[in-house]
């Protein structure tokens, strides 16, 4: 079970609730998703509920205090928490992992010490020095493990070809505090070749009154509430340009392909706003209350042939995959395997990528296997290590011992492949080895074309010597 405490109104916005929500989707195939938020409006908590589970916190600044009675009340060891806000720093998470639960932090301004087991930020030009962690902390950062919604993770793997422009997408979030959507909706109807102005607001924008009114007067402007992800994806895909802030609808923009012209309004867009315009992802308007989007709207047009935008270089559509190896890696556990995982093994064995990536290739009968297993499973010169997550089996690493190495083979099941766990799987079983067996050498073989496996043994900082159609791999 995974916990995700954020908040969202009208005064905050609803960026915290949104990119949970996206992460909670991603999640839902292997953990149940709880919503712990302060004092929900109807709409939010109706859209939480459409997907989750949610419990309605009490409106309270005492952070501390409520930290203290979610310990109490729901977390234990096995449960997993993400944090998400600027309200939930180094005390408030010193409590949460005392109760023995898992701790993620989503994070976009790297201003206080961490003691997560994990830091997502997906904001690009993120670095590992920029925070202060704990030794054991693993940093996630930038777009490869972006937080998207489906739609979008499916829209990045699809190639864009934009026609000319005549269509404009406009969104400032579900809040919009400060009606941004109305000084960008007013700049972009000075344009007559602007055939169609798309304008989205959420839950939380409280200016409806102002574009109907425009609306009114301008029959190019449509106007359209609260949509969900697909409803979004699809109008953004009916545009081609875009203008919104350097925040997670910029991340979604840029997944869908389009002129996106991008300005930040308060300080924690400032990062993300410097890596958009700095990789040619977006066009700089600065800061949107004073911007300058009229003039960027002359330079589309008159740029409308220049492939400028390199967006779908850094969206690929497979971070979804790989933040869901982070939440496997810290449910899953590592045991030794028993005679009773023979069956679980045999299938594991002739799967066909298996037998693929293995050095002896030929599909191997159950008498074999059933020879192969007993007289090792129980054998001190093998050690067969096997990863769960709960009832779920994840995959597999085992031993061979000599006197002076111990050769590494491993598998992962075709469910988890693609998600980081094979380095995770490897890196866990290689520490509990090394207790056993301190002074032996770790030895790997992998085909040439396996380069899964090849990345994962570099990225362990095994020293590597290729021999005809292997690489072998050895660390001390």
């Amino acid at each position: 079970m995974v916990y995700f405490r954020a908040d969202g109104n009208s005064n905050i916005g609803l960026g915290h609730i949104t990119r949970s929500l996206a992460l909670a989707d991603i999640l839902a195939e292997y953990f149940s998703c709880v919503f712990l938020v302060q004092d929900p409006a109807p709409e939010l908590a109706a859209q939480i509920q459409e997907s989750h589970f949610l419990v309605r916190l009490p409106q309270t600044d005492a952070y501390l205090a409520e930290a203290q009675q979610l310990a109490n009340r729901y977390l234990s060891q096995g449960k997993l928490v993400v944090l998400d806000g600027y309200e939930f720093r180094t005390e408030y998470q010193e409590i949460i992992k005392s109760t023995g639960a898992g701790l993620v932090c989503i994070d976009d301004l790297h201003a206080w010490h961490f003691l997560a087991d994990a830091v997502i930020n997906h904001a690009g030009d993120t670095h590992s020095e920029e925070y202060s962690a704990e030794p054991n902390t693993r940093l996630y950062l930038g777009p490869k493990y972006a937080i998207l919604r489906q739609p979008f993770l499916r829209a990045a793997r699809q190639a864009r070809f934009l026609p000319e422009p005549r269509h404009i997408f406009i969104c400032f979030g579900g809040a919009d505090s400060f009606n941004l959507t109305t000084q960008a909706t007013r700049a972009a109807q000075l344009f007559t070749w602007v055939e169609t102005i798309h304008i989205v607001t959420g839950s939380a924008y409280a200016h409806g009154n102002q574009l109907a009114s425009l609306a009114n007067l301008d029959n190019r402007l449509r106007l359209h509430h609260n949509l969900n992800a697909q409803e979004m994806a699809d109008l953004m895909e009916s545009c081609e340009i875009a203008i919104g802030p350097a925040s997670g609808i910029a991340y979604e923009i840029c997944s869908v392909g389009m002129w996106l012209i991008t300005g930040y309004y308060v300080d924690n867009q400032k990062h993300l706003y410097r890596y958009l315009t700095k990789n040619s992802l977006g066009l700089a308007a600065g800061n949107f209350p004073t911007g300058r989007i009229e003039e960027l709207l002359s330079i589309i047009k008159e740029s409308v042939t220049k492939p400028i935008f390199r967006q779908k270089e850094h969206f690929d559509g497979k971070s979804a995959a790989r933040l869901l190896g982070i939440f496997i890696s810290l449910a899953m556990r590592m045991d030794l395997a028993g005679k009773e995982d023979m069956p679980l093994y045999y299938t594991w064995a002739n799967d066909p990528e298996t037998r693929r990536n293995s050095i002896q290739s030929d599909i191997i009968s159950w008498e074999d296997h059933q020879k192969w297993f007993k007289t090792r499973i129980d054998n001190p010169a093998f050690v067969f290590y096997i990863f769960r997550m709960g009832s779920t089996a994840v995959g597999q690493v085992r031993f061979k011992i000599t006197y002076a190495d111990a050769t590494i083979s491993y598998s992962l099941d075709h469910r988890f492949r693609g998600m980081g766990l094979g380095y995770e799987i490897l890196s866990q079983s290689i520490r509990a080895l090394s207790w056993l067996h301190p002074q032996k050498k770790i030895i790997g073989v992998v085909k040439n074309d396996n380069f899964a496996s090849l990345t994962v043994f570099q990225k362990l900082g095994f020293t590597m010597r290729k021999a005809g159609s292997v690489t072998y791999f050895e660390k001390s």
